[in-house]
């Protein structure tokens, strides 16, 4: 499909959006919007097409809002696998933990079966698309724009953060037809809810099998049983993250992420060592389309990601289900 049918509209609002904001008077305005400005003039310079440079403000627009609640993105690696480099999925391997051995008088090693296995990585695109309808265009609603452009990005984040930790939820669950049993999970039995004990218990198991949990992701409903347990109220801190985008708390070492995208049919919490885990697979930068509204006086922007995520070591995430009785 030609490219320039395809971000028709949303140059041209991009085209428009652009010059609102060199008329800008109001002080607080050039200070919320600095980057997308700076962007404008440094792209105004970079790219010989103005149709580009108006498609990628948008995509500007959206990404301010994308950015920075990408929490579970910052706990597992990040590889950038550029889709212009013709590359539509990579192989990474299944990691099982080897122990070394005696080096021989004669200087033979043992030879030692690694059980090594590999998956495969393939990125796919998340996106949205929203409605600017040419009434708000024509109010000048910089603001009112920007914030529709945001939701796209918004939810864009919410899905790479759900697939991220369901990823990581599969790891940890006992008979995963991808990952297998790797005993890194803990199923409180019926009944039984988060604590302070089931926490230690969980933590003590997971190093066990070699790991070092920097994280604990826990579900809304099981944070709440954890911080009414007496014991978790003595021992608890609080910290903040750079920029205060969220507030994490701090349990001894681990940082503690309360998640909506842990959902009934996974893990309540998961221990996660953030070294060893796995791989987001990065493919492209937000992009943006046209939707092509018919009937409509009004523009509809396609905000979209391609990416992918795989879990290298899964004893590197440790799953703890409450009130659940281990599967037979």
């Amino acid at each position: 499909m030609n490219k320039k049918y395809k971000t028709e509209g949303v140059q041209q609002l991009g085209k428009e959006v652009v010059g609102m904001m060199e008329k800008f008077e109001r002080k607080s305005l050039k200070e919320k919007y600095a980057n997308v400005i700076n962007a404008v003039n440094t792209k105004k310079e970079t790219l010989d097409d103005d149709a580009d440079l108006y498609t990628d403000i948008m995509a500007d627009f959206i990404e301010l809002a994308y950015e920075p609640k990408l929490i579970a993105e910052g706990i597992i690696k990040q590889i950038n696998l550029p889709m212009y480099a013709g590359a539509d999925s990579i192989k990474i391997p299944i990691e099982s933990r080897l122990t070394s051995d005696d080096v021989s008088a004669d200087g033979s090693v043992t030879e030692r079966d690694t059980g090594y296995t590999e998956i495969t990585i393939e990125p796919d695109w998340k996106g949205l698309k929203t409605t600017i309808s040419e009434k708000l265009l024509r109010k000048g609603a910089v603001d009112l724009i920007g914030h529709r452009l945001g939701q796209i990005g918004r939810a864009i984040s919410r899905g790479v953060d759900e697939d991220i930790l369901e990823e990581m939820g599969k790891a940890c669950t006992k008979d995963d037809a991808t990952y297998g049993d790797n005993s890194n999970y803990n199923y409180l039995t019926t009944s039984s809810h988060m604590s302070f004990d089931a926490v230690i218990d969980s933590i003590a198991e997971h190093r066990k099998l070699y790991a070092e949990p920097t994280w604990l992701i826990i579900s809304p409903t099981q944070w709440n049983h954890l911080m009414k347990d007496s014991d978790m109220k003595s021992a608890q801190a609080y910290g903040t993250t750079t920029g205060n985008v969220y507030e994490i708390q701090q349990f001894g070492a681990l940082r503690i992420f309360v998640s909506n995208n842990l959902d009934d049919d996974g893990p309540d919490a998961m221990l996660v060592d953030s070294e060893e885990v796995g791989y987001f697979v990065d493919q492209t930068d937000i992009e943006t389309w046209d939707g092509r509204p018919v009937g409509k006086i009004a523009t509809e922007v396609i905000g979209a990601k391609c990416y992918g995520v795989g879990i290298a070591k899964p004893t590197a995430v440790f799953g703890i289900f409450a009130d659940t009785d281990e599967p037979t």
